[in-house]
């Protein structure tokens, strides 16, 4: 799915999405899914040809209803780049960014989008003191330099049925009447506060790694749910060092 976009967008930007007609949408689409199959193929004998015919289908159904409902939203840009890496430094520490999209609006502004087709990653904590997803904050906060203006953040979910871009941007504080607004919206005065608090967040934690500080920390224990080193963590004696200090305490 990501090869596919990233075929499509190289050379366009809304403009030409919005004036194609469908049979030359269809044949762009076509060229991009057969050029992202065979560079697959051509690095990989995992897939038969008859499940790369299959994947090629549903790859055309997928991004093309995606594509039209990006047509329909009608929010006008310009791309900048697709599946770019960019190495950035957060307190010293070297990260690579692998952006999926990043598109200018008309007024300017940045926006970056990363691509999901699962479930939709819990934004919750980008308000928070300890960012537990700290891919699209990172993203606003350090690929850019002073002179560009970062607009949004977005994860654009590409699933049948189901398309939506969700994330927060500047129009969320500016234009959207309060009972609209998204949760996190309301927790900070301007897009520019939440922006330095992702920032602020994030280079606490950078600094924390720098320092050496590896406490296991988490806020839901559902969070270890996947976790292959459950055992290592010690958990059982950290929650008895606990119950006794409580009972000193009392």
């Amino acid at each position: 799915m990501h090869g596919v976009l990233e075929q499509f967008w190289r050379k366009r930007h809304f403009a030409d999405l919005r004036d194609m007609r469908a049979d030359v949408l269809q044949e762009a689409l076509t060229k991009a899914v057969n050029l992202t199959i065979q560079a697959f193929a051509a690095e990989s004998s995992i897939a038969s040809a008859a499940v790369l015919e299959l994947e090629a289908e549903r790859l055309l159904k997928l991004v093309g209803e995606w594509l039209q409902y990006e047509k329909d939203r009608a929010v006008s840009f310009r791309i900048v780049d697709c599946e770019i890496a960019k190495k950035v430094h957060i307190c010293g520490i070297e990260v690579t960014l692998q952006i999926d999209r990043v598109h200018q609006l008309e007024n300017g502004g940045l926006e970056f989008v990363d691509y999901k087709t699962g479930q939709l990653p819990k934004t919750k904590s980008w308000g928070e003191d300890r960012i537990t997803e700290p891919q699209l904050p990172i993203y606003a906060t350090f690929y850019s330099d002073a002179e560009q203006h970062v607009a949004g953040v977005y994860f654009g979910m590409v699933k049948l049925a189901d398309y939506d871009f969700s994330g927060i941007s500047e129009a969320n504080f500016e234009a959207e009447q309060d009972k609209r607004k998204p949760q996190l919206a309301k927790e900070f005065s301007d897009w520019s506060q939440l922006l330095n608090h992702w920032k602020t967040a994030i280079e606490s934690i950078a600094q924390e790694l720098r320092s050496g500080e590896a406490a296991v920390r988490f806020s839901d224990e559902a969070e270890l749910a996947y976790c292959e080193v459950t055992p290592l963590l010690r958990l059982p004696e950290r929650k008895l060092q606990f119950e006794r200090f409580q009972e000193v305490s009392k």
